[in-house]
């Protein structure tokens, strides 16, 4: 869908009597999301699940390298 699509559908949806600065708030959380869609392809932004695991597994290492642990 087109951000001119995605807009129209955004700005029917609101109440008859939404004034601009309401619009304009609709239209800056659809831009918001976009912009956050993009950077999760190109891989800039990661999932809290990947980083959570990302520092468990620094924390194994940086324990390991002092052996206090053994890495399995």
């Amino acid at each position: 869908m087109s951000a001119n699509e995605s807009v129209l559908q955004a700005i029917h949806r609101l109440p008859d009597d939404a004034d601009y600065r309401a619009i304009a708030e609709e239209i800056a959380f659809l831009a918001a999301l976009e912009q956050g869609d993009q950077e999760i392809q190109v891989g800039r932004i990661a999932c809290r699940i990947d980083r959570e695991a990302r520092v468990v597994y620094l924390v194994r290492v940086w324990h390991a390298a002092r052996n206090e642990i053994d890495i399995q």
